[in-house]
């Protein structure tokens, strides 16, 4: 069974100000996400985020859904 999941992040700069804000989504199978699933989603979140504005530092979840 497939499980998918909708975030919304914010990405920071250095000094803490949020820069940059979007949405991602994951999909997992057959099981519910793990730690390992949650750290890459983040880094591929930071990657793209860095892409678009590279003065984003850290990429913080703010909302993770089940759909």
């Amino acid at each position: 069974m497939k499980h998918n999941y909708y975030s919304y992040f914010e990405g920071y700069n250095t000094r803490g100000e949020v820069i940059f804000n979007g949405n991602g989504y994951f999909t997992t199978e057959p099981h519910p996400p793990t730690n390992d699933n949650l750290i890459g989603h983040v880094e591929h979140l930071l990657k793209i985020s860095r892409e678009k504005n590279p003065l984003v530092t850290r990429v913080v979840i703010k909302n993770l859904t089940k759909l």
